[in-house]
């Protein structure tokens, strides 16, 4: 991991991720405040509806990631994100936020993300010698989004108190520009194009291939890996269960339940910073986690949910987030490695693509549902609901394998 983190290359990487990731929570937390406090729990189909329009053109960032120049892709998409985010903070300094106006917002930038992670993904071992390096390099990067989980939660709480939600938004549009530079100083580093036939490369390197053979082939590819494919199959139901409690729950529980203010929200969050960077740590301190280790951790994190409705003390929630953090990571590298290692290279950016798209239609479904769910239920039944759905679904992928024939499942090394 030192040696790794000594690398000025990667260093450079990192570092403009971990800015970037500290603006995104800004962000995050800045828009989900006053949306679900002007617009209560009819805030969540406003986000689902944005994320889900997006969607319909995710496929292409699997594309585009395998066939174009992936660090010019990524200095693009870093300055358009930057751009866009510090348009919408133009416009809420007069004044002019409503929910009709940031849909298109959170569409655009939902957008322009789905096409950024397959790029960087796919980029990633360039940086690394071996699988081991990969791991680590995957797990580092990681670290970067989770420490901003940890850290800004409670600082952008804060300064919601002290500042105003437009100035949160342009350190997010700082932070994008920050890390477009970062790609620039990386140079020739970073893969331009992916390893695969040099015939096929240059034919294809000015015109994309049929993107819709792309997706059936990435489709194809993943449901023959069936342990992989059942994985990002039920994270994908998981996080229905996870945004209905964090994105749309959480806030809603701490303005009405709790009566109490943001920062209390922003230190819930920081909480469930603090405990994924620690299980992020113990995924990267030994062997890869496997599988089974991931259903596991994700049916303790819905426990974390319905245990949050019962507590009778306000600060003991924080203490449960923790928890919930600490068991959501437990197992979830172990994907992206096998999306790095176990598929042909020219492959890559369309599978991670194919994943990035099925976890965020998760959460997308999970922003939509949880409207009607939490007028229906109410706050804290809803939450309670949200984690036993997270409980079936993790044990579903426990007894799955059981009922699969000898030999139909392909093994991943020793990981699945």
């Amino acid at each position: 991991m030192i040696s790794i983190i000594k690398n000025p290359y990667f260093a450079l990487l990192w570092s403009g991720q971990l800015i970037s990731a500290f603006g995104d929570e800004f962000y995050n937390v800045a828009l989900l405040w006053l949306a679900t406090k002007q617009a209560g729990e009819t805030a969540g189909t406003f986000f689902g509806a944005a994320t889900l329009c997006a969607l319909l053109l995710a496929p292409l960032g699997g594309t585009l990631a395998d066939k174009a120049n992936r660090r010019g892709l990524l200095i693009a998409i870093e300055l358009a994100r930057g751009l866009l985010v510090g348009l919408l903070s133009i416009l809420l300094t007069f004044n002019k936020f409503g929910l009709w106006l940031v849909v298109p917002f959170i569409f655009s930038k939902e957008l322009l993300t789905t096409l950024f992670e397959p790029a960087l993904q796919a980029s990633l071992p360039t940086l690394a010698a071996n699988i081991e390096a990969l791991y680590i390099t995957n797990n580092l990067i990681d670290l970067a989004k989770r420490c901003a989980r940890m850290l800004c939660p409670a600082a952008a709480g804060l300064l919601l108190i002290l500042l105003s939600s437009p100035t949160l938004f342009a350190l997010n549009a700082t932070s994008f520009i920050i890390s477009a530079g970062a790609f620039i100083l990386l140079g020739p580093c970073f893969q331009a194009f992916a390893r695969s036939n040099p015939t096929i490369q240059t034919r294809d390197r000015h015109r994309f291939a049929d993107l819709r053979k792309d997706i059936l082939q990435s489709c194809m590819l993943a449901y023959r890996h069936r342990s992989f494919f059942q994985a990002i199959s039920l994270i994908t139901l998981m996080n229905i269960a996870w945004s209905i409690f964090f994105l749309i729950g959480l806030p809603l529980w701490t303005q009405q339940v709790l009566h109490a203010p943001s920062l209390f929200f922003g230190l819930m969050g920081s909480a469930y910073g603090i405990g994924s960077i620690a299980g992020l740590l113990l995924s990267t301190l030994r062997k890869p986690f496997s599988l089974r280790g991931m259903y596991i951790g994700k049916a303790l994190q819905g426990v974390t949910f319905i245990l949050l409705t019962l507590l009778g003390s306000n600060w003991a929630g924080i203490g449960v987030m923790f928890a919930g953090g600490l068991c959501s990571t437990l197992g979830e590298p172990t994907i992206t490695l096998m999306i790095q290692t176990e598929f042909p290279q020219e492959h890559v950016g369309k599978l991670s693509s194919l994943r990035s798209t099925l976890v965020q239609l998760g959460v997308t479904l999970g922003s939509i549902v949880a409207s009607p769910f939490y007028v229906l239920c109410g706050i804290s039944t809803g939450i309670a609901l949200s984690g036993c759905l997270m409980v079936l679904i993790s044990v579903l992928g426990l007894v799955l394998p059981m009922f699969s024939k000898k030999g139909l499942m392909p093994e991943f090394n020793s990981l699945s």
